[in-house]
């Protein structure tokens, strides 16, 4: 699986591992710098024990995956609480001990399980084990999906679930 936005690529490896290359100016490689690499590093991005990589998503100076575990794990630019869970740096991945076991989860909400995951400019969605669509991030534009253009993040009213209109 190969996604890219805007100047940043990231791989998911048969292996379940993710290379990232590109620009780095917010973490978004994963490799505890923001030094922009020419080509795919020597090393895969540690997403923690236990936490193999099975999809993934390049957003705009961030990436997110979803994990074997069923949860989504982003790091990069944090700026509009794009990476949807209790960290409150404007990034994370562009300094050491940031990676691994140390980024948080994604918050889901009720313990629900992440069965794929999409990332735009500054928001990213999942769809959940309920089929339930779930967003976090910028919504400026509404891109959220919950009926307004307000700030939603964990720390200020935090969003539910995408009202798809969906019947009974």
């Amino acid at each position: 699986v190969v996604s890219s936005r805007l100047d940043s690529t990231c791989v998911l490896l048969d292996d379940d591992q993710v290379k990232c290359w590109g620009r780095n100016g917010r973490g978004q490689l994963g490799l505890g710098d923001a030094v922009d690499r020419l080509g795919p590093p020597d090393e895969p991005i540690q997403l923690g024990v236990g936490r193999p990589a099975k999809g993934l998503a390049v957003g705009g100076g961030f990436v997110c995956a979803r994990l074997g575990t069923m949860q989504a794990l982003c790091w990069g630019d944090n700026q509009a609480t794009q990476l949807g869970a209790l960290l409150r740096a404007p990034a994370y991945g562009d300094e050491p001990n940031e990676m691994g076991d140390f980024l948080a989860d994604a918050y889901q909400g009720g313990g629900r399980s992440v069965r794929s995951i999409v990332a735009g400019r500054a928001h990213a969605c999942v769809i959940l084990d309920t089929k339930d669509v779930r967003c976090w991030g910028d919504n400026g534009h509404g891109q959220l999906g919950v009926g307004d253009a307000e700030v939603h993040s964990l720390f200020v009213n935090a969003s539910g679930v995408v009202d798809l209109g969906r019947g009974p």
